[in-house]
């Protein structure tokens, strides 16, 4: 049975993640960052992810969950929250917007694959969705936020 803390499966996650060239950087609220904002900045060759990491129990407070929703808007398909399944290390990358599960990832390298899937998933929806471009979607986003 798998129990360790949130803390400490996130730090093993990173370790498997850096193996294989991809880098992550921790985002701590405090003076230079807000809070709420999520837990880790991944970077991989091609993409850039912002990944909130909760254990199975861990509740997502409210500010979490607008500053999820705002980078989401932001950036469809590269924003998560990572949920890990009660006694193992596996879990679910959860849709930042719905918070309803997009797709289960497995603990590893193989973590990276899952945000890249992911990642289509949500962008495919999000066209859908709103019948845009992921850069329409964010010309929109720009012109509502200025004009407010």
């Amino acid at each position: 049975m798998y129990n360790k803390t949130e803390s400490e499966w996130t730090r093993e996650l990173c370790k498997e993640l850096h193996k294989i060239g991809v880098m992550t950087r921790p985002l701590v609220g405090g003076a230079m960052t807000p809070d709420g904002w999520e837990d880790r900045l991944i970077v991989t060759r091609f993409n850039i992810f912002l990944v909130e990491f909760k254990g199975p129990k861990t509740v997502v407070s409210p500010q979490q969950k607008i500053v999820l929703r705002k980078h989401h808007v932001l950036t469809p398909g590269d924003v998560f929250l990572a949920r890990r399944n009660p006694g193992v290390r596996e879990g679910w990358l959860i849709h930042p917007r719905s918070f309803e599960p997009v797709l289960p990832f497995v603990f590893g390298p193989l973590f990276v694959k899952s945000l890249f899937l992911a990642r289509r998933i949500v962008q495919e929806s999000h066209q859908m969705e709103n019948g845009l471009s992921l850069e329409e979607a964010r010309q929109e986003y720009f012109q509502r936020l200025y004009l407010a």
